[in-house]
């Protein structure tokens, strides 16, 4: 329970390279117990979403793709700005696939 900065540096006394990674950056030299349940509960949607859903840029009153840009608001927490995209499922498969999913959620 003591502030000692030496302990992060390598023995001949250079930062240690490995605190800068993100996922040992909450706990230091430990590294998360829980890292690859919280990566595989985050992809595993994501997958799923992309499984069933074809998601494209959105498009203006001519029929051209709009331009989609990484616009963020700045805040606590980073969330982007709103932009136009379509989100429509691949095929009768996924519209299947989706419907029985809402339906044992809902």
């Amino acid at each position: 329970m003591k502030f000692l900065p030496e302990r992060f540096l390598t023995t001949d006394d250079k930062e240690d390279e490995s605190v800068r990674d993100p996922a040992t950056a909450a706990f230091w030299v430990r590294i998360c117990p829980g890292r690859f349940a919280a990566d595989a509960q985050l992809w595993i949607p994501v997958a799923c979403l992309f499984m069933v859903f074809d998601i494209k840029p959105g498009v203006d009153k001519d029929g051209r793709p709009v331009a989609v840009e990484a616009v963020f608001e700045s805040r606590m927490i980073c969330h982007p700005k709103p932009f136009s995209c379509s989100i429509k499922p691949h095929s009768e498969a996924a519209k299947a696939i989706i419907k029985q999913t809402v339906d044992l959620t809902g």
